[in-house]
């Protein structure tokens, strides 16, 4: 998989900047090869993309993120605007949402881990020396891998937008005090497909692969230069804490005109369709825990809450930027 994500990465590379790689032959002194990294690292998300039935989203967000021994945790977090979305979708009926106009889309999550077990291995990784042109020149090191198993937790909190495909809508308006008409609204009834915000937090609990490494060479060219690299795999069952739908306004009609309301009055939607509990999600993680460098991420997942079927609540949220991180001393 490394190799896979290594060539991707090259190949994106090569093709937005046209920029290529070629190998250079020179002797070099193995300064540090140290695969158990501690570092601290900040985040930018220019882009990012949930593709699901309901809102597929288009974000950009940031996060904080650290390594330390072998706990590792950060706080991520995404605001963004709805592609697909139905609030007010029906406008013929006489109830709509206070939220019709809104596409907003937001979600913070925090993540907490311990690696528990791990082995290493050799293989080669590649070293830039320098670039010519458009053309980055490198050594191949033979170089430690650390691989790492653990558990890890996090909670992810946000809303979006929702269709109810059965609610009701509770409450009993009061009319304006110089209003003589009748209202076309009753005390409480049944409304399929009202839109809304869904207001969500979930916990996901699960295990995580872990795979560093760090290598600083001292060439007899070039001088100094590293390679670092840490990536991490996820897979997580996802249980629903809790979730609300947001009040909905509901315009007041006379019966002389019906199409023109005298008011609006807020009401309560309550949603009463089935609900699941448990979901999952299965991701990966791809930064550079040294210096400026790429931050890559990818998840795949079905959200709990209420049921639409399984590919009503499937998801595959994925985004690029740059982070820029700093290793501990002790491994310097």
């Amino acid at each position: 998989m490394k190799y896979l994500l290594n060539t991707v990465f090259i190949l994106l590379t090569a093709v937005t900047f046209g920029q290529k790689e070629g190998k250079e032959e020179t002797l070099y002194t193995k300064e540090i090869d140290n695969p158990n990294i501690s570092f601290i690292g900040l985040g930018i998300h220019f882009l990012s993309l949930q593709v699901d039935r309901f809102n597929s989203p288009i974000k950009f967000g940031g996060e904080a993120f650290a390594k330390i021994g072998k706990v590792y945790g950060g706080a991520k977090g995404f605001i963004g605007e709805a592609l697909i979305y139905d609030l007010g979708s029906e406008k013929s009926s006489p109830i709509y949402s206070v939220y019709e106009q809104s596409r907003d889309y937001t979600n913070f999550e925090t993540t907490a881990g311990v690696e528990v077990l791990a082995k290493e291995s050799k293989k080669e990784v590649r070293v830039i020396l320098f670039k010519q042109s458009n053309t980055y020149y490198y050594v191949n090191v033979p170089t430690t891998i650390k691989k790492s198993y653990g558990v890890e937790a996090s909670l992810n909190t946000g809303n979006m937008s929702f269709t109810s495909k059965a609610s009701k809508i509770i409450g009993k308006p009061t009319l304006p005090s110089d209003y003589n008409g009748t209202v076309n609204l009753g005390d409480e009834f049944g409304y399929e497909f009202m839109s809304t915000y869904y207001n969500y937090s979930v916990l996901n609990i699960g295990a995580s692969q872990t795979k560093t490494y760090f290598v600083l060479v001292d060439s007899e060219k070039y001088g100094e230069h590293s390679s670092s690299y840490y990536i991490r795999f996820y897979g997580r069952l996802s249980f629903l804490l809790n979730h609300e739908i947001d009040d909905v306004i509901a315009p007041l009609f006379t019966d002389n005109n019906p199409h023109q309301p005298v008011g609006y009055y807020r009401f309560q939607l309550q949603d009463i369709t089935p609900v699941s509990k448990i979901g999952f999600n299965i991701g990966v993680h791809l930064m550079s825990p040294r210096g400026f460098g790429g931050n890559y991420f990818a998840e795949l997942g079905v959200l709990p809450g209420p049921k639409s079927g399984t590919l009503g609540r499937t998801y595959l949220n994925f985004g690029g930027g740059f982070s820029l991180s700093k290793l501990f001393k002790n491994n310097l």
